[in-house]
C-alpha cells in the first residue's frame, strides 16, 4: 500500500521544495516548481495588472480586484486604445461571434 501512497505524496506541488525567485518587480516572485508568478503589489487602473480569460465562447477582462467594472487611470497620456476602438481602456466581457457591422470605421489596421 506504501508503494501506491508514495509516489502521489512526492508529486504532489504542495509537498515539492520549490524554489522561489525574485523578479526585477516590487513584490513580485517566481516559484518556478509550480509556474506561479505572485505578487503582494495592487496596481488598479493599469491594463498591464489585468487577467484575460476566456474559452473560447465567452470572454473577459477582469479588473485587478476582481470581476468589478474599472476604467484605466491615465499616466502620460496614454490612456487611449490603437486600433480598432480609439477609445479609453477598460475592463470588458465579451462572446465570440458577436461582431458589428458599419459602413465607416475611424481607423484601420492596414495600409491600402
Amino acid at each position: 500500500m506504501l508503494a501506491l501512497i508514495l509516489p502521489l505524496v512526492l508529486a504532489s506541488p504542495s509537498l515539492v521544495h520549490s524554489k522561489i525567485y525574485s523578479t526585477r518587480f516590487d513584490g513580485t516572485t517566481w516559484d518556478d516548481a509550480n509556474w506561479r508568478l505572485t505578487t503582494t503589489n495592487l496596481d488598479q487602473g493599469h491594463y498591464q495588472s489585468r487577467m484575460q480569460l476566456s474559452n473560447g465562447y465567452l470572454g473577459i477582462n477582469l479588473a485587478a480586484v476582481g470581476p468589478f467594472f474599472e476604467v484605466d487611470t491615465q499616466v502620460n497620456g496614454d490612456n487611449i486604445n490603437g486600433w480598432p476602438l480609439f477609445d479609453r481602456r477598460q475592463t470588458f466581457g465579451t462572446i465570440a461571434g458577436f461582431w458589428d457591422s458599419q459602413p465607416t470605421t475611424n481607423g484601420t489596421n492596414f495600409e491600402v
